[in-house]
């Protein structure tokens, strides 16, 4: 645990011409690498050299870069010749590799080849990321190569690969990265995409994976057309049919809603929350709070989140029906509110009032079991 601390030393220690300078001598490698164990001798430097030189010293400069590159060079024939050791590092280590990624600019994109991650389809193994990208983004310039890399990120693994968010392309078998710690959020955000392909957050409001939203192929064939132009035709119909029921869902959950609209990433489940493009995230969010030494937390911008609903299922077909016959019933705004509540808890949140919940859910179980006592004769 004291690893993981920013102000935690290596175990490098300097000497020169054989007297010891210092211990857990700082300067000879970046702080990522504080793992490091090791004694370095030279007899170029001078007696004297300080803590506080040391940065201006151009041998110790050239000693730092040998350095470093010993050790990634050693990562990464660890990682290529005996992959179980390294996935034993990893699980360890690997918090410091990504904290190198979003702390050091100029070996972020070398030291992206050294990840290991978990994906929706790896069933709890660590998969390299080079192994899942593929090698689709090409030179790894930005925003030249490949479709984006989807993740989803800020929750227990265990969580997120149930997520509503990856029905849509469970069901077209991609892989989407899967990361639960804080510090997965900073590497995403200064990565920012890997051999090209830009990395996405699954859950954001901008992404549209409908058919629809996809858009026409270069290589789009006749057939292929006429299926994309079906679905946007059917999505167009989807909105009018259910702009009504959508805007008095906005209006019964007021504030606490962002928008209400149709959704392109479902298959199964009734709703989700996404999140507005310039929301941090959960994680990110609680850093900038814990960063802030007591500022008062309206400092931090708060989001609501955007509810998403499935145009195909039942229970919208159910809503539907029930703003078309039923609108001003008062069952109808608390259907409306029951599913808000539903999606904040499938999201990993807490609703406003659980106990207000639980006793609404017990009463529409008794309702379906039709008034029955089955303690009664």
């Amino acid at each position: 645990i004291r690893l993981l601390l920013p102000d935690y030393s290596g175990g490098i220690s300097l000497y020169v011409k054989n007297v010891l300078i210092g211990e857990s001598y700082e300067g000879l490698l970046p702080a990522w690498l504080r793992f490091v164990s090791g004694v370095v001798e030279s007899s170029d430097l001078p007696l004297n050299i300080s803590r506080e030189t040391v940065q201006h010293n151009a041998v110790l400069t050239l000693i730092r870069k040998n350095l470093v590159r010993k050790v990634l060079d050693r990562l990464a024939s660890l990682k290529d010749d005996r992959p179980t050791e390294y996935e034993s590092f990893f699980s360890s280590f690997g918090d410091l590799i990504k904290e190198g990624i979003y702390s050091d600019p100029e070996r972020r994109h070398e030291l992206a080849e050294l990840l290991l991650v978990e994906t929706s389809g790896s069933d709890g193994k660590l998969l390299s990321l080079p192994g899942v990208a593929g090698e689709e983004g090409g030179t790894g310039e930005e925003g030249k190569g490949g479709p984006p890399l989807y993740y989803l990120s800020g929750r227990p693994i265990k969580e997120l690969r149930v997520s509503p968010h990856l029905e849509r392309l469970s069901e077209s078998g991609e892989e989407v990265l899967l990361f639960e710690n804080a510090i997965d959020d900073l590497m995403l955000q200064a990565l920012g995409e890997y051999r090209g392909r830009a990395l996405v957050p699954l859950d954001r409001s901008e992404v549209d994976l409908s058919p629809a939203g996809a858009g026409a192929a270069e290589d789009e064939s006749p057939a292929e057309n006429q299926v994309r132009r079906s679905e946007e035709e059917r999505a167009s119909a989807d909105r009018e049919r259910l702009s009504g029921l959508l805007e008095f869902m906005g209006d019964t959950l007021g504030d606490s809603v962002g928008e209400v609209r149709l959704s392109g990433r479902l298959t199964s489940s009734p709703c989700v929350l996404v999140s507005d493009s310039r929301d941090p995230g959960r994680a990110l969010r609680g850093i900038l709070k814990a960063m802030g030494g007591g500022r008062p937390e309206e400092e931090i911008p708060e989001f609501p989140r955007i509810l998403e609903i499935n145009p195909d299922h039942r229970l919208t077909d159910l809503l539907q029906h029930l703003y078309e016959t039923e609108r001003s019933s008062p069952r109808l705004r608390e259907f409306v509110s029951l599913l808000w509540e539903l999606a904040v808890v499938a999201d990993g949140g807490r609703p406003g009032d659980p106990g207000r919940l639980m006793n609404r859910v017990s009463d529409l179980m008794l309702e379906m079991a039709g008034g029955d006592d089955p303690g009664s004769e």
